[in-house]
C-alpha cells in the first residue's frame, strides 16, 4: 500500500502536524496493526505535537510521542470516566509488538 494513511480520517492542519519521529512511529504502529487486521479508524494530533491513533470509536486510543507510546482504554461511558493508560517506553521492534498485541487484546474485548 503506498500511503500509510489511507483508509484513516486524519484530523489536522499542515500547520498543527505532529512531529517528524511521532509520525515516524505512528505509521509503524499502523503497519503492524494493519497487517494483523485491525487498523486505526482515526488519526489526529495530540496536545503535544504527537499522533493520537484511535479505535472503536476512541475508547481505544494510543498516543505516539517522539520516544514512547500511551495505550489508553476507556472501559466505561464517556460519562463514568473509566480509564486506564498503559506506557510503552521506547519505540524499538519488540515495544512495538507488545503494543499492538495489547491492542488487539482491548478489540476483542470491546466486540464481546
Amino acid at each position: 500500500m503506498d500511503n500509510i494513511w489511507s483508509g484513516i480520517r486524519c484530523f489536522w492542519q499542515e500547520d498543527e502536524r505532529p512531529t517528524e519521529a511521532a509520525l515516524k512511529h505512528a505509521a509503524s504502529l499502523i503497519t503492524a496493526t494493519r497487517a494483523a487486521g485491525f487498523p486505526p479508524e482515526a488519526a489526529s494530533r495530540g496536545y503535544w505535537p504527537t499522533v493520537r491513533l484511535l479505535w472503536k470509536d476512541g475508547k481505544i486510543e494510543v498516543e505516539v510521542h517522539d520516544d514512547h507510546y500511551e495505550l489508553y482504554f476507556f472501559s466505561g461511558s464517556a460519562r463514568d470516566g473509566n480509564f486506564s493508560i498503559m506506557d510503552y517506553p521506547g519505540t524499538a521492534p519488540d515495544v512495538l509488538e507488545a503494543l499492538a498485541s495489547e491492542i488487539q487484546k482491548r478489540h476483542s474485548i470491546l466486540d464481546l
